[in-house]
């Protein structure tokens, strides 16, 4: 392996260690941080098809130290099914509109929310009897379908939806990991038939998962400081952050 070589594996992975410590600490965010840096080490198509791999791989980890894993299917499983539904539906849609209006509508509705919410506005999900938990799940689900459809980022829906139901931690780690898991295993099979993820980029995301799972496992003991107050706080300004930099890039663009 040459020098330079060399480098660049050791970049990926300085990337992989800083996505893996947000994720670790507020259970998404790692798509903000590695397909932000990335492009400037690989190509596009390499950087989303590295990325699907290790956030399968994260968000299975993800799953599997939160516990509480039978009352988050319970909380998945409507979303999953609104999201299956409404993907393909959005796919169709966002070939029609403009792409940064789309994102800077998203950013601009992201930063509405989390500053309400954060002002203390009271709690609008989450309540309700078991039927009622089911339907604002579906709808969520069709949310995030549509939305990540039109810009790829389907997790900032759900994480502001268990900010709003004031989840606790372990619970809300749980049931975003099986969603988002979901999310990046289709991705990641669809990009491998497309012929996206070569044997090359496996093997270069092989090279990203071991420090994603170092930083996961330091994030995760930092956020397991935080009150459940102090947690939902904390993704709120996340999500906020993640709002602005939609819109910023929607002016951009």
């Amino acid at each position: 392996m040459g020098e330079a070589e060399a480098g660049l594996l050791g970049a990926v992975a300085a990337v992989y260690l800083a996505g893996g410590l947000v994720k670790g600490a507020m259970g998404f965010g790692m798509p903000i941080v590695t397909i932000s840096l990335l492009p400037f080490l690989l190509p596009v198509e390499a950087a989303l098809a590295t990325n699907a791999v290790v956030l399968v791989g994260t968000n299975l980890l993800q799953v599997v130290q939160a516990g509480e894993h039978r009352q988050a299917f319970r909380l998945a499983a409507p979303i999953l099914l609104g999201l299956a539904i409404a993907t393909p539906v959005g796919v169709g849609v966002a070939t029609a509109l403009p792409q940064a209006l789309l994102m800077g509508l998203l950013g601009a509705f992201i930063v509405g929310f989390c500053g309400l919410q954060l002002a203390g506005l009271p709690r609008a999900t989450g309540g309700g009897a078991a039927g009622e938990r089911r339907m604002q799940g579906f709808a969520v689900g069709l949310a995030g379908g549509l939305v990540g459809a039109f810009t790829s980022t389907p997790g900032s829906v759900f994480a502001m939806h268990f900010a709003a139901s004031r989840l606790a931690r372990p619970l809300f780690m749980a049931t975003l990991g099986m969603l988002m898991g979901a999310v990046g295993l289709a991705l990641a099979l669809s990009l491998s038939v497309a012929g996206v993820l070569t044997a090359e980029r496996w093997l270069l995301a092989g090279v990203g998962l071991a420090p994603a799972f170092a930083g996961f496992w330091l994030g995760n003991r930092i956020g397991r400081s935080f009150s459940v107050e102090g947690f939902r706080k904390a993704v709120l300004v996340l999500l906020c952050l993640l709002g602005a930099a939609m819109i910023q890039r929607a002016l951009a663009g």
